[in-house]
């Protein structure tokens, strides 16, 4: 292992993909266009691990040793902020903000602008939403 490090977080996540030694792939990074005008941007001047607006990243403790077959071992893995959590430490409380979509919903329920199913899915794809990770996935949660 020494000789050939881990070439990626997910190689060392992931025993198969360093033994397979798959190559890292590039994501590209794209950019939406500005949020409409009622939407407000978290201020930026909040520390710690905060510093990012991200919070914390998924951790895993790795160890080597050289009993084992992949020559490490991952003693543990803690998952990062989700970003009900992360929202929550900026003052935008998740049950309020989930609160807030639900009223929204309803009156678009009630003005026959949204069928009642596609306003529930809604609501629960925004609530389940708030339980993810803040930083890029490429499973599907």
């Amino acid at each position: 292992l020494l000789r050939r490090p881990p070439e990626s977080t997910e190689q060392v996540m992931h025993a198969e993909k360093l033994r397979a030694r798959e190559l890292p792939v590039d994501v590209p990074v794209i950019v939406p266009p500005p949020l409409a005008a009622d939407h407000r941007v978290a201020y930026q001047d909040v520390m710690g691990d905060l510093h990012n607006l991200f919070g914390s990243v998924n951790e895993a403790h790795v160890y080597l040793d050289a009993d084992e077959p992949d020559g490490f071992y991952i003693e543990e893995t803690i998952p990062g902020f989700s970003i009900g959590r992360v929202l929550g430490n900026v003052q935008y409380e998740p049950s309020q903000l989930s609160r807030m979509i639900k009223t929204q919903v309803d009156e678009a329920i009630k003005a026959d602008k949204m069928k009642a199913t596609e306003g529930m899915a809604l609501l629960d794809a925004y609530e389940k939403g708030l339980s993810h990770p803040t930083y890029l996935s490429l499973e599907n949660p």
